[in-house]
């Protein structure tokens, strides 16, 4: 199963009108597409790594046009859906421990995790990002069941004050996937901070991109990246940093992606490549704990692997209204001028 043949797998003229009129707001970003995209194509092969029943019944209603920017390359697929795997496999194990928690999922875009894990009633799920994508995905999307609310942020805005409005009467997991390097370093690392300070304990789960391979991106190099917009404004090339926003912040595992990335410049080279420090930092996943009970990195070991109102709850009750007046940036992508 190639990338290109579930574009060309939509069917009738109906499900094509529908797919038009579908089409995802310019707060969208490129990854987040690419990724609903890839992870509809994992759900299609054998041996689907997510099994994303989800992304392949939106796939068909949503026209996302990205192959012609990221390429047909398949083992692209198989690489990004084991990264969402791993975060997937972190995202379970909060909420088996902590079966009453909040999960934040910042900048949630076309994510169809919720869907995915079907976490138990008991769990707070919020969804955040930019009103236009927030009423998107209210049209698009199938509604969750449970304990489901929306939160229409801009996570762009150096004033990360946002951040009080949610609950912090629950262990938190906030969930930034494909978000984060996109903002500047002093607005992510105000948003990691802001995090800590707000909510009492939890655990953050986010992926980072090392210097190189930003400056690949950013000097159009990258192949997949070559026709897009994307522009890196926060490499990270150790994790240790995060520790050094916040005092209650702990690095508790990491997944580089050079663990499960193919072998793209062949057998031989490819394992030369990863002797480097730059091309073993090429990105990684990383889980960070804060507050009580905050452990080492030492000590668990690395893994091998629309509208104005803000905070609505699935009753239709808006608790933070006008949260959402001035917003005028996407939320988590900065296009070159």
């Amino acid at each position: 199963m190639t990338s290109r043949s579930v574009a060309s797998s939509s069917g009738s003229s109906a499900l094509r009108a529908e797919r038009k009129l579908n089409t995802p707001p310019k707060f969208v970003t490129e990854a987040q597409r690419t990724l609903l995209y890839f992870r509809a194509v994992d759900a299609d092969h054998p041996e689907s790594v997510l099994n994303d029943i989800y992304a392949k019944q939106l796939v068909n209603r949503i026209p996302l046009d990205i192959v012609e920017t990221m390429g047909s390359d398949v083992r692209y697929v198989t690489f990004w859906c084991l990264r969402a795997k791993r975060i997937d496999t972190w995202c379970q194990e909060f909420i088996n421990e902590n079966p009453d928690c909040t999960v934040v999922n910042l900048s949630c875009g076309l994510d169809t995790r919720i869907q995915r894990l079907e976490p138990p009633r008991s769990v707070r799920w919020i969804d955040v990002d930019h009103p236009d994508v927030i009423e998107f995905r209210k049209r698009v999307f199938p509604r969750p069941t449970g304990d489901y609310k929306t939160a229409s942020v801009d996570i762009t805005d150096p004033d990360t004050s946002w951040i009080q409005a949610f609950p912090s009467n629950r262990p938190t997991l906030v969930i930034a996937e494909s978000n984060m390097f996109y903002l500047k370093p002093e607005v992510a690392k105000g948003i990691f901070y802001s995090i800590a300070e707000h909510f009492p304990h939890g655990q953050i789960v986010f992926d980072v991109l090392g210097s190189l391979c930003a400056n690949l991106i950013n000097m159009k190099m990258a192949t997949a990246q070559k026709k897009s917009g994307m522009k890196i404004l926060w490499p990270v090339d150790d994790p240790h940093v995060m520790t050094r926003i916040h005092p209650k912040i702990r690095l508790l595992d990491e997944m580089r992606y050079t663990q499960d990335m193919p072998p793209w410049f062949g057998e031989f080279k490819t394992k030369i490549l990863k002797l480097l420090p730059g091309y073993r930092n090429l990105g990684r996943v990383i889980l960070l704990s804060f507050g009580a009970g905050s452990r080492e990195l030492e000590s668990r070991g690395v893994s091998s692997m629309g509208d104005s109102a803000s905070y609505t709850s699935s009753s239709g009750t808006e608790y933070f209204p006008g949260m959402a007046e001035g917003l005028s940036r996407a939320s988590t992508f900065q296009r070159e001028q």
